[in-house]
């Protein structure tokens, strides 16, 4: 766990002009005189478009409810932004909700947003709700932050999902509550069994409730070799309808990420006109580590990985990708020699 001030001093060097453009600069500047700087955190996500036009980067945090500092960073925050119902609602949620395995994760819109300080999406990743423990989880938690029930139709949306998800042997890994947007559905996620059957994937989104044709999903899909398409997920929105997006998530293989890994699946959407060569090039560079002595035994090490890519589908505006990078801190006895910072 580090100071949220720490990830920033090692991150913002690393990302400007890289991931991020001059003019998003001011955003990160009011995020950090606005957010608390003593919050602590194991780790960050940053999530930034493939495509290269605009960069920008969202921000995740993760809040681990099993360590003993959980209580002192839900009270950092709730003083931080005690006047903002939105913080509000997910930091009551946070000091009511136990989890037995698994985080929470406090989205911030920064680049996408408006350039003030963005409202949070409450996500809740854990094992502990599967099958029809799903369908209370959700209701009671949504009720809990929205203050109102779940209308019959998402009730019935989301036991359909649930449902589905067992009959594939599909496992749900996460559910969210989007704060900071204008939908009162609940964005869940669900790791792919079998996840190079695309004949089954398209069976699954039909089963679910969703309607569009996922035909140009499907057809790149097709292009990437089967042998990277062996961690997928499946997300999208509940409501009273399902969408109108949905995403195909591709998992890192939990190591330090290479170019044999992510190289070919990312030089596809090169060729695919939904990414720039300079973006990818800056992902496959991203992989490392840099270090902060702490004392004359302990040094802070923060490694980068990337998490995961992300194809998203709109039946208005086709499809779009993002890569999900993922930076952790561990303490370290020794400053190791391999690092590049």
């Amino acid at each position: 766990m580090r100071s949220l001030e720490d990830f920033l001093e090692q991150l913002l060097p690393r990302i400007h002009d890289v991931f991020i453009q001059s003019d998003e600069l001011h955003k990160w500047e009011l995020f950090k005189r606005a957010f608390p700087s003593t919050f602590c955190t194991p780790g960050l996500f940053l999530e930034c478009p493939l495509n290269g036009k605009k960069k920008w980067i969202d921000l995740s945090i993760k809040i681990d409810p099993l360590s003993s500092l959980f209580p002192q960073s839900v009270s950092c925050l709730r003083e931080a932004f005690s006047d903002r119902n939105e913080w509000k609602k997910c930091l009551d949620y946070l000091e009511k909700t136990r989890l037995k395995t698994g985080y929470f994760g406090i989205e911030l819109d920064i680049g996408s947003g408006k350039g003030q300080l963005p409202s949070p999406n409450l996500f809740i990743c854990t094992e502990d709700f599967q099958k029809e423990g799903l369908s209370r989880f959700a209701r009671g938690a949504f009720l809990a932050i929205n203050e109102k029930q779940l209308s019959s139709q998402m009730r019935a949306n989301i036991d359909q999902y649930v449902n589905v998800c067992a009959s594939m042997e599909d496992e749900i890994f996460a559910c969210g509550f989007m704060l900071a947007r204008s939908t009162e559905g609940v964005r869940f996620h669900s790791s792919i069994h079998s996840p190079s059957n695309l004949g089954g994937l398209e069976e699954r989104i039909r089963l679910i409730g969703y309607s569009p044709s996922v035909k140009p999903l499907i057809d790149l899909l097709k292009k990437i070799p089967p042998i990277a398409l062996q961690k997928l997920g499946l997300s999208f929105d509940i409501g009273n309808e399902i969408g109108p997006k949905i995403g195909i998530e591709r998992f890192g293989s939990g190591g330090q990420p290479t170019r044999e890994e992510w190289g070919p699946l990312l030089a596809l959407l090169v060729h695919e006109g939904m990414a720039s060569p300079e973006t990818v090039e800056a992902c496959l560079n991203w992989a490392g580590g840099s270090r902060k002595k702490e004392n004359e035994e302990t040094y802070s090490l923060f490694v980068r990985t990337i998490s995961h890519m992300k194809l998203t589908f709109d039946p208005q505006t086709g499809l779009t990708a993002k890569i999900y990078l993922r930076v952790i801190h561990k303490a370290i006895p020794s400053a190791p020699l391999t690092l590049d910072g």
